[in-house]
């Protein structure tokens, strides 16, 4: 039977017969794990091509469990969850879809990505490495488009000093790294608010997933999922 994981973040571990979703917890490789021993075809479809690991990896990148019983039931493709990626994997209707969505911890992680304030880099936060970055985002938005971003994405109460600032600041230097515009949030918003968490956390998320698109492709996501159900099948979302 067949099984769709929808990776739009990163696998840690390799995978089974799923459509384009990232797997990182150890119930979700268990979960695939099982179907990989009943000899499921594992269709994996990655938003971001450098967050998972290659559908042939080499042995040093492979090695345990997981990756030995999978290895001959495998595929992968690269791009959104949508029909004609599915087309390209062959799949008419499938046993089940594991939808992970958001950012990984290989994302974070990898300071140079752009995704976290905790390293100094260009800010991108790309997750298919093309289209407008995260700093052109800033530059060409208006100030109430930024307003509207980062309070309907990160529920950000201080969205107008936070974009009134980013506009005023952009005329002088359009170059922005995740230092910079993490510096210019915390001299945003009241001491109070720098006191607990990161304050710049909610700018950061609102702007990954107006970057990434990640809401709007969800709806569509959601219905080509239900399409490719077999009757009985699963579709999990995480």
């Amino acid at each position: 039977f067949a099984v769709i994981a929808v990776v739009f973040k990163t696998v840690q571990c390799k995978f089974f017969k799923l459509v384009n979703v990232t797997v990182v917890f150890k119930c979700v490789k268990q979960f695939l794990l099982q179907y990989a021993r009943e000899q499921a075809d594992v269709n994996v479809i990655r938003t971001d091509v450098r967050a998972v690991p290659p559908v042939d990896g080499d042995a040093e990148a492979a090695g345990d469990e997981a990756d030995d019983i999978v290895a001959g039931h495998r595929r992968a493709a690269a791009g959104e969850f949508d029909e004609a990626v599915v087309q390209s994997l062959h799949e008419d209707a499938v046993d089940g879809i594991l939808l992970d969505l958001g950012v990984s911890s290989h994302q974070l992680d990898d300071g140079s990505r752009g995704f976290s304030y905790h390293a100094d880099a260009p800010l991108d936060m790309r997750m298919s490495q093309s289209g407008k970055t995260a700093a052109d985002l800033l530059n060409e938005s208006t100030g109430g488009d930024l307003v509207r971003i980062f309070r309907d994405y990160g529920e950000e109460k201080f969205a107008k000093p936070i974009a009134a600032a980013i506009v005023r600041e952009r005329e002088k230097n359009s170059e922005w790294t995740t230092s910079r515009l993490a510096d210019l949030i915390a001299a945003s918003v009241p001491a109070a608010a720098r006191r607990d968490k990161h304050p710049a956390r909610r700018v950061f998320q609102a702007l990954h997933i107006a970057v990434n698109g990640e809401l709007e492709l969800l709806p569509g996501a959601l219905t080509d999922a239900f399409s490719l159900l077999k009757p009985g099948a699963r579709l999990s979302v995480i």
